[in-house]
């Protein structure tokens, strides 16, 4: 049975009271899967397509709490938009997410470095992204987001942005102040990314 939750708002971008009160509704007819995801401590991925929506829980050993966050995959760049909190359950609400991105040097809405260390060379990444694509049974939404991911690190490792042999949280770094420093187009990186890291 459920224990008492909420949703807290990132407002960034703002969602609209209309698109709202669909994810409420989804939420609250999701819970129950929403907390044996959560209670199971690793990653999964819940995908509401037909609501434009997916919920991901992360299990963050180091910190021993989850995220569960929430993404509008109807807006351009399907954003990080809320977080799920329990009550009485180690779960992340949307200012400590922040405070964690900060803390290793990302932007506060970088949801996708949640995760991500350099433990792992982006090059070993790269190659778990492109066999995870051969995976037979991947969620169609999953398999886009990854293709689209490989693909944009792929060009910039070609402009030189970015090494191969680098951590990948330094990796990620270097393309956040890239793009605060307009070095180059951004090609659309979709931040969903942080599945699977």
């Amino acid at each position: 049975m459920s224990g008492c939750w909420r949703i807290e708002y990132t407002n960034h971008p703002v969602l609209r009271r209309k698109r709202r009160e669909v994810l409420e509704r989804c939420v609250a007819e999701a819970i129950e899967e929403i907390e044996r995801f959560m209670r199971a401590r690793e990653d999964n991925f819940l995908v509401f397509e037909d609501l434009g929506f997916a919920v991901e829980s992360i299990w963050l050993p180091d910190l021993r709490r989850c995220h569960l966050a929430v993404y509008d995959l109807k807006s351009l760049s399907e954003s990080w938009v809320a977080s799920i909190v329990f009550d009485g359950y180690p779960t992340m609400g949307v200012e400590e997410v922040k405070r964690v991105l900060r803390k290793k040097g990302l932007g506060e809405y970088s949801i996708y470095g949640l995760t991500m260390t350099n433990e792992k060379s982006l090059g070993e990444y790269m190659i778990e992204l492109e066999e995870e694509l051969r995976k037979p049974g991947l969620n169609e939404l999953v398999r886009r987001i990854r293709a689209a991911n490989l693909k944009a690190l792929e060009f910039l490792l070609k402009v030189g942005i970015i090494g191969a042999g680098e951590g990948l949280l330094d990796a990620v770094k270097k393309i956040e102040k890239s793009i605060d420093e307009k070095r180059f187009y951004q090609p659309r990186l979709n931040m969903l990314e942080h599945l699977k890291l």
